[in-house]
């Protein structure tokens, strides 16, 4: 059921008439975000920064970088890619983007897991009015084995999110990113060039 409702609540947003333009990949973000994962069972809280750049009409190169901590654990997630972009209607696009991705957990008294893999994602923009946007995509994220008792350190997360344009340039922006071990929200500005 619940599946059925995000599918009618997105192909709704999609079909609201906007801006006749899709939006752009020419951008840098920073913002605060704050996670729960339940396998380490604390909050943690921190910063990120993300950034866009459009090679051409249809590929980009991007990457983000994701620190949060509390008082026993630090978290740090980093990804750099390239991407293919796809128009679908004059204000909504489609996406594909595979990234490097380095994970790292500094825990006290336990040590460090620092890992390299990969991340794939696919996903859409779509303006909804001249000065809102909503976006969302599926990631599936592999970094390895973390240690034999924790296993592979890999994830199918969702993100959704949405921006308000003050002007064409700044932006606010929240996103909410889940999966079935954590949640993570951020909230920020964005400027767009």
């Amino acid at each position: 059921m619940k599946s059925k409702m995000c599918i009618a609540l997105a192909a709704t947003l999609l079909s609201l008439n906007a801006a006749a333009e899709t939006p752009t990949f020419n951008y840098v973000k920073v913002g605060f975000t704050e996670q729960d994962p339940e396998y380490i069972g604390v909050e943690q809280s921190g910063f990120e920064v993300a950034g866009a750049y459009d090679l051409d009409k249809e590929y980009y190169i991007a990457g983000k970088y994701i620190s949060t901590s509390d008082d026993n654990l630090d978290s740090v997630r980093g990804t750099i890619g390239v991407g293919y972009k796809m128009d679908l209607t004059d204000d909504t696009l489609m996406f594909f983007q595979i990234d490097y991705a380095a994970i790292e957990f500094d825990q006290t008294n336990a040590g460090t897991f620092d890992e390299s893999g990969f991340q794939v994602g696919l996903g859409f923009r779509s303006y909804v009015s001249d000065s809102f946007e909503v976006n969302g995509v599926i990631n599936y994220l592999d970094a390895g084995k973390v240690d034999d008792t924790f296993g592979d350190f890999n994830q199918t997360f969702i993100q959704l999110g949405g921006e308000y344009y003050m002007n064409d340039e700044f932006s606010i922006y929240a996103d909410y990113e889940y999966d079935s071990d954590a949640s993570r929200y951020a909230v920020g500005v964005k400027y767009s060039f």
